[in-house]
């Protein structure tokens, strides 16, 4: 893509529709959550039976927010004041918001079954949106069009998305023995990973 105020326009529109998709994305997780019928003489205590059935709609749409704003907070670190971009990282960047967009239905599936397919469905799809944004991560690097942190270590600029990755990939082989376990894998994901010691790039 063409360089100076064109390229500056480039990045600008990226985020801009990365933005968007994002948030469509997050709004979509809530729409999953929906109040059965329940009789008009319903009274609060079957009001409240009913909102408590929800658990694992809640459970879903928790974690897939949570999960979500990490990455848009890493996708707005790591690339929100890039130089330029190409076509190649265009591209990488457009097959990341694919899988964004899928988040949602993987979300339905995971609150509606709770087997290993299901489960492991939508742990894949974390698994996927992670490495993406290593791979587009390292695709930026070596074409010199970071600004932000462009002179963090590569282990350290990738970290939380290995982690992620590592966790749900964790996630999918204990799916298959116990998909309750599974889940409570992903409870690793709070634990905070800004304390881990910092080494000077060489």
């Amino acid at each position: 893509m063409a360089g100076g105020d064109g390229s500056k326009r480039d990045v600008a529109r990226l985020n801009a529709f990365t933005d968007g998709i994002f948030v469509v994305s997050m709004t979509l997780l809530v729409l999953d959550i929906r109040l059965p019928d329940l009789p008009a003489e319903s009274g609060d205590r079957e009001l409240i039976h009913a909102l408590s059935e929800l658990w694992p709609k809640y459970f879903g749409y928790a974690v897939s927010f949570l999960v979500i704003a990490q990455y848009w907070l890493g996708y707005t670190s790591k690339f929100g004041s890039m130089r330029s971009i190409d076509s190649g990282f265009a591209w990488l960047n457009m097959l990341f918001l694919l899988v964004v967009g899928f988040v949602p239905f993987a979300t339905t599936i995971l609150t509606g079954h709770r087997g290993p397919v299901a489960t492991s469905l939508y742990a894949a799809t974390m698994t996927v949106l992670s490495l993406q944004l290593i791979g587009m991560w390292l695709y930026a690097k070596k074409r010199g069009r970071l600004v932000a942190d462009g002179h963090e270590p590569t282990w350290r600029a990738v970290a939380p998305w290995v982690r992620i990755a590592v966790i749900f990939a964790i996630s999918i082989i204990v799916a298959q023995l116990h998909p309750a376990w599974s889940r409570a894998v992903w409870l690793l994901l709070a634990i905070p990973l800004d304390r881990m010691p910092t080494r000077t790039a060489r």
